[in-house]
C-alpha cells in the first residue's frame, strides 16, 4: 500500500519543478501514515492481550486453508498479520475436513510457527465423510455412518496421528448421524433411533477419539463442540447428559446467523444465548468457548452473535472461519470497534449472570410443538433463562412441552405452587404431562 501511494505521488507531480521537494514530503507523510497504521494494529493487538482474561478472540482454520496458507512462507506471514490486526490470540488448526487430511509434517510446522509468533494453538477435526475417509450415511444429510467399522477405523487413525502435536483438541459439530442403513437398523434393534444413536456415539467418543488420543498423548485435553440446535440434539446422537462428563471441555455453537435466512432455518438470535446457557447447566465448570460463523450474516447479524454469546457467559469467542478474515467481512470492523464493550460485558456477566424467568428443559427431551419456543420468548424482550434441572428456587417457572419428559414433574410443580411460585405452562406441556390428582385445585 505504501509503495502504491509513493508511485502515485511521483506520477502526479513529475512535471513540476518542485518534484524533489514534493517527493520527499510525500515519502515522509506516507511513512508516517504507514507507521501509524502499524502502530494502531499493534496497539489493538496489545489491548486484546490485556483483556484475554475477560474475553479472548479465537479463529478456526479449516484443513484446506491450513494446506493452502501455511504450506508457503508468504501465506504464513500474511496469516500472522491478519490474526494480529483482528486481536486474535488463539488458533484452532484443523487436521481433517472432507477431501483433505493435513500431513503430520505440515501440522507440526504450522503449530510450531504459530506458537513461535505468540498464538495459542488447538487441534480440530470436522467429522464428515469425504474422499476415502469413512462411509457416508444413508439419508438426506452428508454425515457419517458411524456404525460402519471403516468410519471408526479411519477417524481413529487420523486422531492417533494428530494427537501428539496438540495440547488440546476439539471435535467440530458433526459428531452426529441420521443413518438409516440396514447396518444401523440391525444394531438399533428395538430401541428408538435416539436411544441407539446416543448410546453408539457415547461409546465411539471414547473408543475412537478420547482413548486413542490419550494413548498417544496422555496430557491432551479433549473438547466436544455442540451445535446450536439444542432441541434436536438427541435425535441425531448427541447426548448432553453423558458426553460432557467424558470430555475435558464443552464448547457451544451460538451461530444463529441472519434470522430471515431460509438456508439456516429462520433461527432467532436469542437462540445463541439459550443454547449456551442451557448447555452450561449440563457442562458445569467444563463450559468454555462460544462458536459462531459468518454464514448468511451481515455486519449486525455477525456482531449480535458475539453479544448473545457474551451475555450467555462465554469468555472466549471462536469464529469460523479464517477464510472470512482473509476475504474480509463488514462484521470484523464492528468486532474490533466493540471489543472493549464486549470484554467489559463479559467481565460483568461473569460476576452477575443474566437472571429471569427460568425455562425447564431436561436433557434429551422432545419439544413437540414447542420446538425452540424459548428462542421466541427471548425475542419478546423477556430474559428467559433455560435450565436442564427443575428450577425449584425460581420465582417464575416456564414449562414447555420439553418439561413433561421429567417423570416427577407433577410432584415438583405441586410443591412449587404450594410455595407460591408462579408457573407458566404451554398447551403442549398440558397435553403431554400426566396430571396429578390435585392439579384441578390450582390449575387456571
Amino acid at each position: 500500500m505504501c509503495f502504491r501511494l509513493i508511485m502515485y505521488s511521483i506520477t502526479k507531480f513529475y512535471n513540476e519543478k518542485s518534484i524533489i521537494i514534493v517527493f520527499i514530503i510525500s515519502i515522509a507523510l506516507i511513512i508516517t501514515s504507514c507507521v501509524s497504521s502499524k502502530q494502531n494494529m499493534d496497539d489493538f493487538w496489545n489491548y486484546s492481550q490485556t483483556r484475554k482474561s475477560d474475553l479472548q478472540l479465537s479463529v478456526y482454520i479449516t484443513a484446506q486453508t491450513v494446506q493452502q496458507v501455511f504450506s508457503v512462507e508468504a501465506g504464513r506471514r500474511e496469516a500472522v498479520s491478519v490474526l494480529r490486526c483482528n486481536g486474535i490470540s488463539k488458533v484452532y488448526v484443523e487436521v481433517y475436513r472432507p477431501g483433505m487430511v493435513v500431513t503430520p509434517d505440515l501440522l507440526e510446522k504450522t503449530v510450531a510457527f504459530l506458537k513461535k509468533n505468540g498464538f495459542e494453538v488447538v487441534g480440530g477435526i470436522a467429522t464428515l465423510p469425504g474422499g476415502d475417509v469413512g462411509v457416508l450415511q444413508q439419508g438426506p444429510l452428508t454425515w457419517f455412518n458411524w456404525q460402519n467399522p471403516k468410519t471408526q477405523n479411519d477417524l481413529k487413525k487420523i486422531i492417533e496421528n494428530a494427537a501428539p502435536l496438540f495440547d488440546t483438541f476439539i471435535l467440530d459439530d458433526f459428531f452426529c448421524t441420521a443413518d438409516t442403513s440396514q447396518e444401523s437398523k440391525t444394531a438399533k434393534g428395538d430401541r428408538s433411533w435416539s436411544e441407539y444413536r446416543r448410546s453408539m456415539l457415547t461409546e465411539i467418543a471414547q473408543a475412537v477419539f478420547i482413548n486413542p488420543a490419550n494413548e498417544k498423548n496422555p496430557d491432551i485435553k479433549m473438547i466436544i463442540k455442540f451445535p446450536q440446535w439444542y432441541d434436536r440434539f438427541h435425535e441425531f446422537g448427541y447426548d448432553v447428559a453423558t458426553e460432557p462428563a467424558l470430555f475435558d471441555g464443552v464448547w457451544v455453537g451460538t451461530e444463529t446467523r441472519g434470522q430471515y435466512t431460509q438456508r439456516y432455518g429462520f433461527v432467532q438470535p436469542y437462540e445463541g444465548f439459550i443454547n449456551y446457557r442451557w448447555i452450561s447447566t449440563l457442562a458445569g465448570d467444563k463450559i468454555g468457548a462460544a462458536w459462531f460463523d459468518h454464514g448468511d450474516c451481515n455486519e449486525t447479524d455477525f456482531i449480535e452473535q458475539a453479544y448473545q454469546s457474551v451475555l450467555a457467559g462465554a469468555k472466549e469467542l471462536v469464529i469460523f472461519n479464517f477464510d472470512s478474515f482473509l476475504n474480509g467481512h463488514p462484521g470484523h470492523h464492528l468486532l474490533r470497534l466493540d471489543l472493549e464493550k464486549l470484554a467489559d460485558l463479559a467481565a460483568s456477566v461473569s460476576q452477575n449472570p443474566v437472571q429471569g424467568p427460568v425455562a425447564y428443559k431436561p436433557a434429551n427431551s422432545d419439544a413437540g410443538a414447542d420446538l425452540y419456543i424459548m428462542d421466541y420468548i427471548g425475542m419478546f424482550g423477556i430474559s428467559l433463562v433455560p435450565d436442564s434441572k427443575y428450577p425449584e428456587n425460581a420465582s417464575v417457572i416456564f414449562l414447555p412441552t420439553q418439561a413433561a419428559a421429567d417423570s416427577l414433574i407433577t410432584e415438583k410443580v405441586e410443591k412449587s405452587v404450594n410455595e407460591g411460585k408462579k408457573i407458566v405452562m404451554t398447551a403442549g406441556f398440558l397435553a403431554k404431562v400426566k396430571m396429578g390428582k390435585n392439579w384441578h385445585n390450582w390449575l387456571e
